[in-house]
């Protein structure tokens, strides 16, 4: 007999009839006369109920069905007496393709972090969670290619190697067949590329968009779909060293064309999605966000906003901040920013319940005392790339962690003290700032850090950066960005006997000391040949003769 898919079965409604069915064993139970098993084939989240007579099928041909094992059944597929369920089958025979030891498979009746299911990720397809993200994820490239087939677009195949770098922005990965442990050299020392497969230096591509616009300059439309590569060193949940990218490219579109074309296209997927994943979207939402089909419906029913610049300028003009020295509009981030007074609807970063905070998780506040945020009172341009140039390291030349005196007066810890910030993912240091302005018990770190005088690839980001403390599967829900807004943290003084190099100070991996200093000479060799200052002068008072990296400022036009 034909086997039937599980998700069929349950779509047709049909009854009294015979069927074979195969799949893994979600769970199994019963008792001395009757077991039912739990079977799952992949086509869909919801399992079938197999009912097995003992007296018909001995409990001795069923003590290797546990679960994760793998097995055909034939019955009869009748009417479910038990709740939840609408159709049941009543085994005629099983037969085993293979076993699951239950002392050593690791999926079992019971939740299991992300975390864990990484470590074994030729099983985590198995799971509720990964097998919906899978259906999804299929019926999303399925809606994508039939969305421009009918709109009249060509899908268009872009190299995957190429000497070319698209955009620009960030690192790639090189693809050579060189001997990469004896590398020819030319005689003015470089690589030797003609000796190499292409003959020239080659790499994975960030984008297709170059050869997409030269096939849109012949075919009118085309859209690529395909995997890309990124070789960002970047330890957030929306940095990926491989992803798949949509790039539509069209002759002959304005402005409004576009934004037309964005608008149904990405309407188009949600409406597909909510008419053919409903069961895996309703178990995301249950289970991961319960926020995730209220904002889909949100955004199916809703214009996209259109503005000009002039508008959208004055969007962002509700925010306090200040001219900086490049002449940008900059704001305070604190801890409460994340609303729009005026339009609760505009899409800003939010405030979103953390998934770790004491009230998801309160068996941690024993280990874990404080909790942490990424509100710091902190220019917004020092949380950019801005941050590398030496103007802004003079002004702030070390990451600042913002502590209530009280709590600080009960660690041993004083103003400017560099700190140990560890949470159950990770542990690095930033210097105390003191402010009463924090309630008790919560803490404010500095968004991101690095140093680009750290001679390596990650120039100290793993040494202070707070996103590498963080839960890498947690996530604001609005903007993507690493939801840290909650996370339980312990804090102690980084002291000689408690740091890498005997130095409470972050030092690079052959023990050389970052600058945190106004002062050093480094940074002074730095800053005189930065031109961005030329018309400031910059002055300079420390908060206390000890607070090694803090000093007030005060940016004067002469």
């Amino acid at each position: 007999m034909k086997t039937q898919r599980i998700a069929e079965i349950l779509k047709s409604g049909v009854v009294d009839t015979d069927v074979t069915v195969q799949g893994w064993v979600r769970t199994k139970r019963g008792n001395k006369n009757v077991a039912f098993i739990a079977l799952n084939d992949g086509s869909c989240a919801s399992n079938i109920q197999v009912v097995v007579d003992l007296a018909k099928i001995g409990e001795e041909q069923l003590r290797s069905v546990t679960t994760g094992a793998c097995l055909r059944v034939d019955g009869r597929l009748v009417e479910s007496l038990g709740a939840g369920q609408g159709v049941e089958v009543q085994a005629a025979s099983i037969t085993l393709y293979g076993a699951a030891d239950p002392e050593t498979y690791p999926l079992q009746k019971k939740g299991h972090s992300l975390e864990f299911l990484r470590d074994i990720a030729y099983l985590r397809p198995r799971t509720n969670t990964f097998g919906a993200v899978l259906r999804i994820r299929h019926a999303m490239a399925y809606a994508i290619h039939d969305y421009f087939h009918r709109n009249g677009f060509y899908y268009f195949h872009t190299p995957l190697i190429t000497a070319s770098d698209c955009e620009g922005a960030g690192a790639m990965f090189n693809v050579t067949t060189l001997d990469l442990n004896d590398i020819p050299k030319t005689g003015e020392g470089k690589v030797d590329y003609a000796q190499d497969f292409f003959g020239k230096p080659c790499n994975l591509t960030v984008s297709g968009q170059l050869e997409g616009e030269l096939g849109a300059l012949a075919l009118g439309r085309i859209y690529t779909f395909g995997p890309t590569f990124r070789a960002e060193n970047s330890n957030t949940p929306r940095h990926l060293s491989e992803f798949w990218m949509i790039e539509p490219e069209m002759a002959f579109y304005e402005l409004e064309d576009n934004m037309e074309l964005a608008e149904d296209f990405l309407k188009s997927l949600i409406r597909y999605a909510l008419e053919h994943c409903a069961e895996d979207l309703a178990f995301l939402n249950k289970m991961w966000d319960n926020g995730l089909l209220d904002r889909l419906h949100f955004v199916l029913e809703n214009d996209f906003k259109r503005l000009d610049y002039t508008e959208g300028k004055g969007i962002a003009d509700w925010k306090p901040g200040f001219r900086t020295p490049t002449m940008k509009h900059e704001i305070w981030s604190t801890v409460t920013e994340a609303h729009h007074p005026d339009d609760p609807t505009q899409f800003l970063p939010n405030w979103h319940p953390a998934p770790h905070d004491y009230q998801a998780e309160p068996e941690r506040a024993k280990e874990y005392p404080l909790t942490v945020t990424t509100g710091r009172r902190i220019p917004v341009y020092f949380h950019s790339e801005h941050r590398q140039l030496p103007w802004c390291r003079e002004l702030w030349p070390s990451p600042r962690f913002e502590m209530n005196p009280n709590d600080a007066a009960r660690l041993g810890i004083e103003q400017g003290d560099w700190v140990w910030i560890r949470t159950p993912w990770g542990a690095i240091r930033e210097v105390v700032d003191l402010y009463y302005g924090i309630k008790e018990g919560t803490t404010n770190a500095n968004h991101a850090w690095w140093y680009p005088e750290m001679d390596h690839a990650a120039h100290g980001f793993e040494l202070v950066g707070i996103n590498c403390t963080m839960d890498k599967y947690a996530q604001c829900w609005i903007c993507g960005a690493s939801q840290l807004r909650g996370n339980p943290v312990v804090v102690y003084k980084a002291t000689a006997e408690n740091s890498p190099f005997g130095n409470p100070v972050p030092c690079d991996p052959w023990g050389n000391e970052a600058i945190t200093n106004a002062n050093d000479p480094r940074l002074k060799e730095w800053l005189a040949n930065d031109p961005r200052l030329d018309d400031s002068k910059v002055e300079l008072t420390y908060a206390s003769a000890d607070a090694k990296g803090l000093q007030t400022i005060s940016l004067v036009k002469e």
